[in-house]
């Protein structure tokens, strides 16, 4: 069991949820966001709404965002119950995070009925 087989593939049972991603996706984040919530935190939540494992590095690639930026702003969505850091250095999206960005409640249904 390498690190390889992990980066491979995900099974669903892995992920908090699954992001359907056959349409087009418009995020939503707005209404009742936290007052703290800035336009760099939807840029990271956008990206982690792919339910990929991202490194900060990684987000700043797919951002107009500097990987320092996105260091803070994580360290903050992570205490405000966004994002998850799954390993030194590595985040994902948590249920409510998805919930910002979709408004999709089925998002906490699909878990609960596992």
């Amino acid at each position: 069991m390498g690190d390889l087989d992990d980066s491979e593939g995900t099974s669903d049972d892995d992920m908090p949820f699954v992001p359907d991603l056959t349409g087009d996706v418009t995020p939503i984040i707005e209404g009742d966001t936290p007052d703290w919530f800035t336009g760099s935190d939807g840029h990271i939540l956008f990206v982690l709404y792919t339910g990929l494992t991202l490194t900060p590095s990684i987000i700043a690639e797919n951002t107009n965002l500097t990987r320092q930026t996105v260091s803070r702003r994580l360290e903050t969505l992570q205490a405000g119950g966004f994002v998850e850091k799954v390993d030194r250095g590595k985040y994902k999206i948590t249920k409510e995070g998805a919930f910002l960005v979709s408004e999709d409640p089925d998002i906490y249904r699909e878990s609960s009925s596992k």
